[in-house]
């Protein structure tokens, strides 16, 4: 929707628009109504070039009609902050139970991170593992229902829901974890994958339509169905007995490092200007 301002706001006076889409104002919003839709042609076809994160994006817009260069350009992540650290120190920091083994995953509480199905799958992990625990760092509408499906499973001791935490707080839960999992049904592309790499750690992730694009080597995670806790749960358990290297996670996130994504951002608008 921003972009239509901007459209207007470059035929006004006649400067450059260069338009990125990331997630749900590319694969959403366009396809609310015909009105939306065409409003989102308006943009695509008024900027000199589109950027999107994700190659699913690409499809939803040339849905949308446009003959506007497109360029796909991942998020990045922010290096000096997303680093590894040393686990048991953060564990500290954290007040973590030092001889648990931590799964974590971060994102707002809705239907579409997908978290009432990792709860469910963390029902059949327990039963194989009993010294893991599930922190979900994050706020939403479902919190109160994912409690609750928590508690009916018995499950209090295993599953912490955290609630919101500082941006700077991240990378020590991070550090502090074993696993990092994203549960999504829909993703652009997923940045905190991107951050849990740069800390060494492996991801478990859905094939969400961004996440294929992430966890591209096993070497780096592992994906599973989305909405099917069976699954998630194996690949889980796999990922817990598994040597991960986590030299060769750090190395593969490195190129996505902003230093990196942001030569990539300017050179697209130095050739739209």
């Amino acid at each position: 929707p921003g972009g239509y301002v901007g459209a207007q706001l470059s035929h006004e006076f006649d400067c450059p628009l260069v338009v990125t889409g990331h997630g749900g104002d590319v694969y959403t919003w366009p396809f609310i109504d015909a009105s939306h839709k065409q409003q989102a042609k308006v943009v695509l076809d008024s900027a000199n070039h589109v950027i999107t994160v994700g190659s699913g994006n690409i499809k939803c817009i040339q849905n949308i009609g446009t003959e506007t260069p497109i360029s796909l350009i991942p998020n990045g992540f922010d290096s000096s902050m997303f680093f590894q650290m040393k686990e048991i120190e953060c564990k500290k920091k954290l007040t973590i139970p030092i001889n648990k083994r931590i799964i974590l995953s971060v994102g707002n509480l809705i239907e579409i991170k997908g978290y009432r199905y990792l709860i469910e799958a963390v029902s059949e992990i327990v039963i194989h593992k009993a010294d893991v625990i599930f922190v979900i760092i994050g706020d939403g509408p479902l919190r109160s229902d994912l409690a609750h499906q928590i508690h009916s499973l018995g499950l209090e001791d295993c599953v912490i829901l955290t609630g919101g935490k500082p941006h700077d707080e991240i990378p020590l839960w991070m550090n502090a974890c074993e696993i990092f999992v994203l549960p999504s049904l829909r993703e652009s592309f997923g940045v905190v994958q991107i951050e849990a790499m740069a800390c060494g750690k492996p991801v478990i992730a859905t094939r969400n339509g961004g996440s294929e694009e992430v966890v591209i080597s096993e070497e780096y995670g592992l994906l599973v169905e989305p909405a099917n806790p069976k699954d998630l749960a194996e690949k889980i358990l796999l990922a817990l007995s598994k040597e991960w290297k986590e030299e060769k996670i750090l190395q593969y996130a490195k190129r996505f490092t902003w230093e990196n994504i942001t030569k990539e951002i300017a050179d697209v608008y130095h050739r739209a200007s």
